[in-house]
């Protein structure tokens, strides 16, 4: 079932199945399921419960997990709380997801349900990453973004001051349009000689 799983996990993320098979394993040790070095075997009852919204921490963050159902039963929806949807898994479907990311539970359940799921411990990533130099690329691809994003401010610095310059330049030769004083209020009339005149 799981080298099936794992067909279907690199057709539709084959950077991940890739990521997950690169590197080989301690000596004398193999993986459990496919390309997932852990397994877990969850046994339904004919009093099944409804699963409380959780997160695997155990897990990597950084990889999908594999999780399917089988037996004869109805409901137990997957909730994805942050996505916010709910999946209808029927028995022998496969779900790839981020379950050490996303806070995740099952509606209620009727009749007999078993599940199991396919992951990549914590652990085992880390060991991944100190024995591989994994974090040896993760650095140089920081190293590469953060040359990417000070080219891009200085760009926008020197865009920025090259406006400034602009404006200053051809606003030094305008001149201010004069403002009118401001006199007393109210309407005026002329009146007699020469622009004497009163206030109404």
């Amino acid at each position: 079932m799981w080298e099936k799983a794992s067909e279907i996990f690199q057709g539709v993320l084959p950077g991940k199945w890739r990521r997950l098979t690169e590197y080989p394993y301690p000596k004398g040790m193999q993986r459990m399921a496919g390309v997932w070095s852990g397994c877990a075997l969850n046994i339904g009852s004919q009093s099944p419960v409804q699963t409380v919204v959780h997160r695997d921490v155990g897990e990597s963050p950084f990889e999908y997990s594999c999780l399917t159902a089988f037996g004869d039963f109805q409901g137990a929806d997957v909730e994805l709380w942050e996505a916010e949807v709910s999946i209808e898994l029927r028995p022998a479907d496969l779900l790839l997801f981020l379950d050490a990311c996303i806070h995740h539970s099952n509606t209620v359940v009727t009749g007999l349900r078993h599940s199991c799921v396919a992951f990549t411990p914590k652990n085992m990533y880390d060991w991944f990453v100190r024995e591989y130099s994994a974090s040896k690329e993760l650095e140089i691809s920081l190293r590469e973004r953060r040359k990417i994003f000070q080219k891009n401010r200085k760009k926008t610095t020197e865009s920025k001051k090259e406006k400034l310059e602009d404006v200053q330049q051809n606003g030094a030769g305008r001149t201010k349009k004069k403002r009118r004083p401001q006199g007393r209020t109210g309407k005026r009339r002329l009146d007699g000689e020469k622009g004497e005149s009163k206030t109404l």
